[in-house]
């Protein structure tokens, strides 16, 4: 009972001193282990190796002849350990695969030309959608780009110019980033309409021209096995 004081008073301590967000402990037992996510495209599982390791190095006269096998001893309880913690993983693994299920990174288009029209056809639906009256967000001109990218997927991408408020286009480009499939934004450059006038012409467009690179990318195609009857 002394030792389970002495560990429940050791994680409160641990509790209040770390920048950790967790419910405060509450007895001798603590499970730190914990996974969390940055947006859709990112997941991080934090293990637990304090709790979860192996025994304490001991300077006993009698454990160096053992030589390797302590380590290998030693070893073998961390892995043990270690792996009482894999349900978790395995658990949130399987949210992660229900998840990509019903949203897909992929464009559902099978080559470039549909997907082109695809993504022009989602920047058109964003648009009406951030912007119902067609002067507050205006497309200028969306055009198909052949972008040299060392990705390991093909890449689809248009070039984007639109003229559109400042609060509408913030909508939109989160709109289209946050979606489904996973569409990518970049090159992003903006101007004000201001710059179009002369001084004492006075300009009274308040919308920013904006361009930037709108791109996805399309499932890759399993290679066909040579000798295949039906390639």
């Amino acid at each position: 009972e002394a030792f389970r004081a002495r560990r429940a008073a050791a994680y409160q301590a641990w509790y209040e001193h770390m920048p950790v967000r967790l419910d405060p402990p509450d007895g001798p037992d603590y499970e730190i282990y914990r996974s969390f996510a940055h947006g859709e495209l990112l997941r991080f599982h934090v293990l637990d190796t304090r709790q979860y390791r192996s025994d304490q190095q001991r300077n006993e006269p009698f454990v160096a002849p053992l030589g390797d096998a302590v380590q290998v001893r030693d070893e073998e309880l961390g892995l043990r350990m270690e792996g009482e913690q894999i349900p978790q993983l395995q658990a949130r693994l399987a949210e992660v695969r229900a998840a990509e299920a019903t949203n897909p990174g992929f464009l559902a288009e099978p080559n470039k030309d549909l997907a082109t029209a695809a993504l022009v056809q989602r920047l058109e639906s964003e648009v009406r959608r951030v912007a119902p009256n067609p002067l507050a967000c205006e497309i200028t001109s969306r055009t198909p780009l052949e972008a040299q990218s060392s990705d390991p997927y093909p890449r689809v991408t248009i070039q984007v110019r639109l003229r559109c408020d400042a609060a509408m286009l913030g909508a939109l480009l989160h709109g289209l980033e946050s979606g489904s499939p996973q569409l990518f934004i970049d090159n992003l450059a903006f101007n004000s309409m201001a710059a179009y006038f002369g001084a004492g012409q006075g300009a009274t467009d308040s919308r920013v021209d904006a361009v930037f690179d709108l791109y996805g990318y399309l499932r890759p195609t399993a290679p066909v096995p040579e000798g295949d009857p039906n390639a």
